[in-house]
């Protein structure tokens, strides 16, 4: 990329003294998600790029996000979608193209800008109509193959639960289905016996 030396701030710079940096954005108020940006900031600086982390209003973040056509106002989003479920793990609103949340490539007519978007959106909608288990993972790890070689998105953290578990306590989950798959169990739901 031609960016081979550093400047006295320590950033990489190219022949001309450009700085390699972008802008990083994540909606201000959630507390992990600012640290997560912090943390990420100060680590790209350790290998000489600078990110330039702002926490902005969520409304405002959510309408880059989903900003259309060829100038849009971002270049990176720290933001936690899903939509997916433990049968289906991938996002109706988010991989298929033209969707309102494929936030990456997105053109003013929302076709699909590249190969690796136009095999997703194809596998997407073949691993969610598809019944047999083993055959539905071979999709997504396909899904997950064509969205590795294009990295519209990079994943930081997945969510874990560490459970602990009183056996006067009762609710939605039972003992055995209380972990990261199934998620925690909701406080609304959950009563002393």
């Amino acid at each position: 990329m031609g960016y081979t030396k550093k400047n006295a701030q320590g950033f990489l710079v190219d022949k001309a003294g450009k700085v390699l940096e972008f802008n990083l954005s994540t909606n201000a108020g959630n507390t992990v998600r600012e640290q997560l940006g912090r943390i990420f900031a100060d680590e790209a600086k350790k290998v000489g790029v600078k990110v330039n982390f702002t926490p902005i209003d969520f409304n405002n973040l959510v309408n880059q996000l989903t900003a259309k056509g060829e100038n849009r106002p971002f270049d990176a989003i720290l933001l936690g979608l899903s939509g997916g479920s433990n049968v289906w793990s991938f996002g109706a609103n988010v991989v298929p193209c033209g969707t309102n949340l494929h936030s990456y490539n997105n053109p003013t007519n929302g076709a699909c800008a590249t190969s690796q978007e136009q095999l997703m959106t194809k596998l997407y909608y073949q691993g969610d109509a598809t019944l047999d288990g083993a055959k539905r993972r071979a999709i997504g790890a396909q899904i997950l193959q064509a969205e590795g070689e294009l990295q519209p998105v990079v994943y930081l953290v997945g969510g874990n639960y560490h459970v602990a578990y009183n056996e006067r306590l009762g609710g939605e989950f039972t003992k055995a289905m209380m972990d990261a798959y199934y998620g925690s169990r909701r406080i609304a739901l959950t009563f002393i016996k």
